[in-house]
């Protein structure tokens, strides 16, 4: 079993490194930007020799500055960063009108309502949690919310996700501590995971993403513990948020199927019984956890059955090319709204139309080489060089009137309704994104070279990533939905950030010499 742990092992790493040399590729020759007008129609740009050249020095001006930062205690660094995005955080949140719109705001509207005894949105057909049961889990967390600090307090969510923005970059370095045990490393980390400005930005989009994101870095401290010593305490300590986090944002499932990959690998080295029981424990506790609150839900709002829209009908609209809305292939176009009310809820009608549909788009891709290569690039694209991930256009939108969002100040007007401060917000993200992905790749074939001592744990940033493009390949794509595949990217930049400066400070010396 050892040898089948080191060609796996193997295999994975060159998949990584291929993955990461596509998206440094693509973020290199490519942007993607979304006005703020509220249509979500992603325009991809080609880049050219003035965005490389600004990107070049850009890139010089992050090195230089990190010579010097690299000087300061780590703590100080972190203090530093934390009062940057409290300050930041602070003028967003008393800077726009505390209003949420469309999934968030539904979500919003359930938990108030839930938490009056108000079970509308259960109700057949029309309710919102009876079409979308997999958002009964975040609910159930925003309703504890509302309980705790009042159902009109919004404000206090956006202090919420502030606050766990924090939290997110202080675990990030712990567990690159833990895994590189490099001041130097930890510090370029701390550095990135700041300005790294979509994770800012992200807390006016209350949504569960951060939630969940907290939660799974939790629960990747406790691993990468718990594969060193197999401790029972490390072992729950990766179990509980793991769960959470998935029950409160199913698309963490990806993040699930990630440590269950890491611990078989890790069991064909130790052949401890502890890891089987992790990686398939979670799976039968999210089940036994969303069956208890639908079943829960289900007796309090009288409702026999809530089976909700079937998951495939996100397959036929990530598959299809309906120009509704003039989106991009694969974007959201309304179809599982659509197929819903045409088939009045009937789960095997819409089960049927989805296969159809699918079938459908499956034959144009075989007879179609061509439409198909550009049809799945420019959905590669679109999801994965948007450099602000919607992290803004979630945020309060004034060219959505109907529910009534607006914003206040120069600075703030000019960011949300797509001033220069948005258009400079961009071209930096999108420098720092170039530099994410490179440096993770450069990360990557440094532990080609190094494959005997390279440490298992790494993997799970790249497999993590794996499952978010193979997902989004064929499920309905939103750049906002990629941001937290790309924030975890950020220690294996570090290291290999941290890499090339130690060649280049080992040239100077040498021509010192």
């Amino acid at each position: 079993m050892t040898k089948v742990y080191h060609v796996s092992r193997l295999l994975l790493i060159l998949w990584s490194s291929l993955l990461l040399l596509l998206l440094a590729l693509s973020s290199f020759l490519f942007r993607t930007f979304l006005f703020m007008d509220g249509s979500e129609m992603a325009h991809i740009h080609l880049n050219g020799i003035k965005l490389w050249v600004i990107s070049l020095l850009f890139v010089l001006l992050v090195i230089y500055i990190l010579c010097y930062l690299l000087r300061l205690p780590t703590k100080f660094i972190f203090t530093i960063g934390s009062f940057f995005y409290l300050v930041l955080g602070y003028y967003l949140i008393f800077h726009q009108n505390d209003v949420l719109r469309h999934d968030s705001l539904q979500v919003l509207v359930a938990a108030r309502s839930l938490n009056d005894s108000d079970y509308s949105s259960f109700q057949p057909l029309v309710g919102y949690l009876y079409k979308y049961p997999h958002q009964i889990g975040l609910v159930t967390f925003e309703r504890v919310l509302l309980f705790i600090f009042g159902s009109n307090n919004i404000k206090a969510l956006f202090f919420v996700n502030l606050l766990l923005c924090i939290c997110d970059n202080f675990l990030l370095f712990k567990i690159t501590k833990l895994l590189f045990s490099d001041s130097n490393i930890n510090k370029i980390l701390l550095v990135l995971s700041f300005l790294f400005l979509p994770h800012i930005f992200f807390i006016l989009f209350v949504y569960g993403i951060n939630y969940g994101l907290f939660l799974v870095l939790l629960s990747l401290f406790f691993l990468i513990r718990f594969i060193d010593d197999k401790k029972w305490v490390n072992f729950v300590g990766t179990l509980i948020p793991l769960v959470l986090a998935v029950i409160i944002r199913s698309n963490y499932i990806i993040m699930a199927m990630t440590i269950f990959i890491i611990l078989i690998l890790d069991f064909l080295r130790t052949k401890s019984w502890k890891n089987i029981l992790l990686a398939i424990l979670p799976f039968i506790l999210i089940s036994l956890l969303n069956g208890l609150l639908v079943n829960s839900y289900e007796k309090a709002s009288k409702v026999s059955e809530i089976d909700g829209e079937p998951k495939i009908a996100w397959v036929a609209m990530g598959l299809d090319d309906n120009p509704t809305y003039n989106r991009l292939p694969g974007w959201y176009d309304a179809y599982v709204e659509n197929v819903y009310t045409k088939h009045n809820g009937n789960e095997d009608k819409i089960t049927n139309d989805s296969k159809k549909l699918i079938n459908s788009r499956l034959d144009t891709f075989l007879k179609n080489p061509g439409y198909t290569f550009n049809f799945f690039k420019n959905k590669f694209i679109s999801t994965w060089t948007d450099s602000l991930f919607q992290s803004v256009w979630s945020g309060p939108n004034s060219s959505m009137p109907v529910e009534g969002q607006s914003v206040n100040g120069r600075l703030m007007s000019s960011i949300y309704r797509g001033g220069i401060a948005y258009k400079i917000l961009y071209y930096y993200s999108s420098v720092i994104l170039i530099i994410i992905y490179i440096g993770a790749m450069i990360s990557m074939l440094i532990s080609i070279r190094n494959i005997r001592t390279s440490n298992l744990f790494i993997l799970v940033f790249t497999i993590y990533l794996t499952g978010g493009v193979l997902f989004h390949l064929i499920w309905e794509t939103k750049s906002q939905y990629v941001y937290p595949y790309v924030y975890l990217l950020l220690p294996l930049t570090a290291y290999g950030i941290n890499w090339f400066q130690n060649v280049i400070r080992t040239r100077v010396a040498l021509r010192n010499k």
